[in-house]
């Protein structure tokens, strides 16, 4: 923050968080905006808002992106105040932006009779003050605020027992220093920058702001690669459609949902043998027992053939040519007129087969696409997904719900279906998916009347034009991956990473809701019809349902709904209804198989063309004699309700 203004002071500022009059803030924030960033308006809270300040600034600034044509946040986006602001940063950027500015209003209206806000509106206020300093973000700040009273950073609990250090008898003596370099010394310590904030009383004031030359505007936020802290929110189990924009959670942290693997040295899996690399095949060995008969002149060659060297020991051997090999011996066939009987060649060679037949080898099996583990820390963290899901209690926003989902639920679930979680941790998963089933089949009935919805199936095709006009793409491609829920999802989507390689890129992971019923016909009509169609009774018109099986299943084949034309994909729902083994296995049977058709697809496809895969529904597999019994679907379970969606970049992207 800059320091206090005096009525002579200048409108204009430079400092990353000031102070300005309510009067003023409007003409900054038009500066701000011709300077090329984002003008974001947050409205003043009230006393119903003490504590989820956080949401609120949240809230704004995702408004302000989507009047501007932005995409929804991804998966991951809202697991941290670090990612929300990473996220938020990345999605103005490519809409040509170079920040963000936040007009920060009066917050007098949450703090409390004495004047102080709550602890957890106050690690807010410092979370975005820092960011100030660090990243393009600007904080215009109502001059009401400078009254308030913040708490400072928590201690941890052993501070408070630990024991003060008695004070040596003879402390050492200040080292000697000359007089002209302890002044330069006293010189450097007032002109260091004074604080953003000061404790007074026990608690930290806006008492002494930045100065006004602390540029941090024009910084370039890159990316965060730092490990995503844990929630600081607990998460809940009810439905709120309480956001005016509701959000799709956007790029999973790598370390919770796709994999530590760094993008760059993720090892490539080779699927098929090479020809250049793999040894050529033997020829048959000839038993001892039948020798070759030769003559007595080639007893040398013979000889010499034995003193050769192994092939294994030489070190580099040329490719062989077809005039190079070493032509087969050829045995001596009959003279055969036309006059002459038919000779049986096969009592000749009969001796000759019976010395070199090998026993068959079986078929060697089709080598196992190897990719990392989905949750490689769930050993160690499944406890803490349990006690996050045991801890949500009461309606709460959108964004949390569904951040709920994807950092706690699906790893859980992954750990339990793994057999590493142990206890309780199938109990708590039931709670928290019933509960789910039973606030999203309460809440879907006002949704369907309201504007306020979270992002839906039905807004795939809205959605990849919207990517690819942002990532400058020439083409759309969509396609539909019936039956493809979440968990399902990641493991797709990392098989495809490891088979496409460098030939696609991954541009966006998102989360779409299933209308309710959670089934193909309802999606693909929806599709077809639009947002309205939610609000408009069901259609009579015929849909696409039809599945294919055998191999036609891995087949993408074309479907129209309404104007749009997008692709089956029914590798996925052509398995569902059959019995199979464990959930583990068969979801990983069922990505390897979705996988291959995808990879497949994607490499056909032209440049710069966005390849928009997305589930429409999910589906829940029910144990049955030691495996899994055919999946059931239609209901309003997590597995059912909440699918992904991958926007992949084909043409050879770096």
């Amino acid at each position: 923050m800059s320091w206090a203004l005096s009525e002579s002071s200048p409108v204009s500022f430079e400092g990353a968080a000031i102070f300005l009059d309510p009067l003023d803030i409007p003409a900054e924030l038009a500066r701000a905006e011709s300077r090329g960033s984002l003008p974001v308006i947050v409205a003043a809270p009230g006393p119903a808002l003490r504590g989820r300040l956080s949401l609120l600034l949240e809230e704004a600034v995702e408004e302000a992106l989507s009047r501007r044509g932005a995409f929804p946040p991804g998966i991951g986006a809202a697991s941290s105040l670090d990612a929300a602001l990473s996220d938020q940063l990345y999605r103005s950027r490519l809409l040509e932006l170079r920040g963000i500015t936040i007009a920060l209003p009066s917050l007098e209206g949450i703090a409390t009779l004495g004047g102080t806000l709550d602890a957890e509106d106050g690690a807010v206020l410092r979370f975005w003050l820092e960011a100030t300093r660090s990243r393009p973000v600007r904080v215009l700040i109502d001059e009401a605020n400078r009254r308030l009273k913040v708490h400072g950073p928590p201690e941890p609990f052993e501070s408070l027992l630990r024991v003060p250090e008695p004070a040596e008898a003879t402390p050492a003596p200040p080292p000697a220093v000359v007089p002209e370099v302890a002044e330069s010394a006293s010189a450097m310590e007032l002109s260091e920058p004074t604080p953003a904030v000061v404790e007074r009383d026990g608690a930290l004031a806006f008492a002494l702001p930045l100065s006004s030359d602390d540029e941090s505007v024009e910084s370039v936020a890159a990316d965060d690669d730092d490990d995503a802290p844990t929630p600081l929110l607990s998460l809940p189990v009810a439905f709120e459609a309480s956001r005016t924009a509701a959000p799709v959670v956007r790029e999973l942290a790598e370390d919770a949902l796709s994999s530590t693997v760094d993008e760059e040295t993720r090892p490539f899996v080779r699927t098929r043998p090479t020809p250049a690399l793999d040894p050529p095949a033997a020829a048959p060995a000839v038993a001892p027992e039948a020798p070759a008969v030769a003559p007595e002149e080639d007893a040398p060659a013979a000889k010499a053939a034995e003193e050769a060297p192994a092939l294994d020991t030489v070190e580099a051997a040329p490719p062989h040519s077809e005039k190079s090999l070493p032509e087969p011996p050829r045995t001596a066939e009959p003279d055969v007129t036309p006059d002459a009987p038919p000779v049986r060649l096969e009592a000749k060679r009969e001796p000759a087969t019976v010395a070199t037949e090998k026993p068959a080898r079986p078929p060697e099996p089709k080598p196992r696409l190897e990719v990392p583990p989905l949750f490689p820390e769930a050993a160690t963290s499944w406890t803490a997904w349990m006690r996050e899901l045991e801890s949500t209690r009461g309606p709460k926003p959108l964004a949390v719900v569904e951040r709920t989902f994807v950092t706690s639920y699906v790893p859980l679930a992954h750990a339990v279906a793994e057999g590493i979680a142990e206890g309780r941790a199938a109990e708590v998963l039931t709670g928290w998916s019933r509960s789910f089933s039973q606030s999203y089949r309460d809440a879907f009935e006002a949704l369907r009347v309201r504007g306020k919805r979270p992002t839906m199936v039905l807004d795939a095709p809205d959605l990849a034009l919207r990517i690819a006009r942002l990532h400058g793409a020439r083409s759309v491609q969509l396609v539909l991956v019936d039956g493809m829920r979440f968990d399902l999802g990641l493991r797709i989507e990392q098989r495809v990473r490891a088979l496409v390689g460098h030939e696609a890129v991954l541009a966006e992971r998102l989360l779409l809701w299933s209308a309710l019923p959670s089934t193909t016909a309802v999606q693909i009509d929806l599709i077809g019809r639009g947002a309205a169609g939610l609000a408009e009774p069901p259609s009579d018109r015929e849909v696409d349902t039809f599945v294919a099986r055998g191999r036609a299943a891995s087949t993408p084949r074309r479907i129209k709904t309404g104007p749009r034309d997008l692709l089956k994909l029914d590798a996925v729902e052509a398995r569902l209804s059959e019995v199979g083994p464990s959930t583990a296995e068969r979801l990983d049977a069922l990505a390897d198989e979705a996988a291959t058709a995808l990879a497949d697809l994607l490499g056909k496809q032209p440049p710069r063309t966005l390849l928009f895969a997305f589930g429409d529904h999910g589906f829940v597999l029910d144990p049955h004699d030691g495996g899994t019994a055919g999946a059931r679907q239609g209901g309003s379970s997590p597995e059912e309700v909440l699918v992904p969606a991958f926007a992949w970049l084909a043409g050879g992207v770096h």
